[in-house]
């Protein structure tokens, strides 16, 4: 799941920090380290923070909430293992519970792709507290990535219930399920329920240019997420990159997904490797050898990499380098039928 996604879950994550500071400090406000770190905290001087606040556990070794922030913080630095470390000594001290619990699930789902992980962290959250609307919230994302959408139903509808802080994220989650499920119709009435109340939500966008997608209908799907884009959400420019390779417009496709924020971010040698074939189909073969050869460096020797670098050489009208590389496509079951297909178009030439 991409962060971006988890819109109003931040904001309520945001409000907890500020509330769960101020407990932790409140009973020695005067005390001018706590003061410091307090605000280094609230300015997102996260390293700044964790520096003055591993100072201040020596003095309050036990208090949990320190432990709490310093998660936030140490996630907020892309350090997921020293975030989750720090939630383990916060959860070992007792509190903060379910705050602790909802914030390992979140990064088990999102940093680590462990979608059993968030469930059992967020089931956790709920027996602790069943009021608390992130709980279920977390577990329906679980559902929704394991692809069982009618647990996940189940879930976003108690938060939606609720009408609480989470309220349209989960109309905007729910609406997700019903497209995947067929039920268009209710997933149009549940991302009407988030434009009517935020006609400029990007998230909202992206999940109606979602739907239109599911629809066939193209140009109003490229209108919507290009809206969200406008609306200043620039990772939906790989969603439009998407929109833009299923209509057939591999130049736009490949002009988005360069300017996708996470293109160099994650799995370069997947990146470099989708940038290859994009520029090929757009009849960019300069472009497309250079991205392949990037996606070999990163580690990409799958068979579908060879076989897009021995299409890009037989364009380039290098035919023995061409076919060295079918022929190690060829070896892999997955490869054979297209690497055999070019093959077998190849002019021979002597030996």
């Amino acid at each position: 799941m991409k962060k971006s996604e988890v819109l109003a879950l931040a904001v309520f994550l945001a409000a907890s920090f500020s509330y769960f500071f101020w407990k932790s400090f409140s009973d020695i406000a005067a005390d001018t380290d706590y003061s410091k770190a307090e605000k280094l905290f609230a300015s997102r001087q996260y390293s700044s923070f964790l520096e003055k606040s591993q100072f201040l556990l020596k003095t309050h070794p036990k208090d949990g909430n320190i432990r709490y922030l310093r998660a936030l913080a140490f996630r907020e630095i892309n350090s997921p293992d020293q975030a989750l470390a720090e939630i383990e000594s916060s959860l070992s001290l007792g509190y903060p519970e379910v705050q602790a619990l909802l914030l390992k699930a979140d990064i088990m789902g999102e940093e680590k792709d462990d979608q059993n992980a968030r469930l059992e962290a967020a089931s956790r959250a709920v027996s602790l507290d069943p009021s608390y609307d992130a709980g279920y919230y977390q577990k329906g994302l679980a559902y929704l990535y394991e692809k069982e959408y009618k647990k996940a139903e189940k879930e976003f509808i108690v938060v939606f219930s609720q009408k609480g802080e989470l309220l349209y994220d989960a109309a905007l989650k729910l609406a997700e399920v019903y497209v995947n499920t067929g039920e268009l119709e209710r997933a149009q009435e549940k991302i009407n329920f988030v434009l009517e109340k935020y006609p400029s939500s990007p998230a909202a966008l992206a999940a109606l240019s979602a739907l239109k997608r599911k629809k066939g209908d193209f140009p109003s799907a490229l209108s919507a997420i290009s809206q969200a884009i406008e609306y200043g959400a620039k990772e939906y420019f790989y969603e439009r990159s998407v929109i833009n390779e299923q209509a057939g417009d591999f130049p736009s496709a490949l002009e988005d997904f360069l300017n996708w924020p996470g293109f160099m971010k994650g799995e370069k040698k997947d990146n470099f490797y989708r940038a290859a074939k994009l520029a090929f189909r757009a009849g960019k073969n300069k472009e497309a050898s250079d991205f392949i050869e990037k996606a070999f460096k990163n580690g990409n020797n799958s068979c579908e990499a060879f076989l897009l670098r021995g299409r890009i050489l037989f364009k380039d009208g290098k035919i023995k380098e061409s076919e060295r590389d079918l022929y190690k496509a060829l070896r892999d079951t997955g490869c054979f039928s297209q690497a055999k297909a070019i093959m077998d178009n190849i002019p021979k030439v002597g030996n």
